[in-house]
């Protein structure tokens, strides 16, 4: 089965695909940004913060206890969900927007400076 389809394009052709593919309301598609120019389309069960829940579940830890980083719009519902979401400063100024806690970028160990940062060092 085919699991995700991505759409890479220019920006404002990608978004008003965005739209037009929101407004057909098909029941078991998600769609989403995890770029500027990227369009994913997903089962409707399938997300990050779905994920987050299920492990959390699986591993038997509260989503309070939880931290989440991400770098893209697609993380935004998981970086809310989890107890820590911390982002990456990489990240649109929009993902940067949905939480108060930040890390280098990739290209320069943000997510193990996060990790010490907000778990091992407290």
């Amino acid at each position: 089965p085919i699991h995700k389809l991505l759409l890479i394009g220019a920006s404002e052709e990608i978004k008003q695909l965005l739209g037009y593919c929101t407004n057909l309301r098909l029941p078991n598609s998600s769609f989403y940004l995890s770029k500027d120019n990227y369009l994913e389309i997903t089962h409707r069960d399938v997300s990050k913060d779905k994920a987050l829940i299920e492990l959390s579940k699986y591993y038997d830890v509260p989503l309070e206890n939880t931290m989440a980083i991400g770098d893209n719009f697609n993380d935004i519902p998981m970086l809310s969900l989890a107890g820590l979401g911390v982002v990456m400063d990489n990240a649109p100024e929009e993902v940067k927007k949905s939480t108060n806690l930040k890390t280098t970028d990739n290209n320069h160990n943000g997510v193990s400076k996060a990790i010490r940062k907000f778990i091992l060092d407290t």
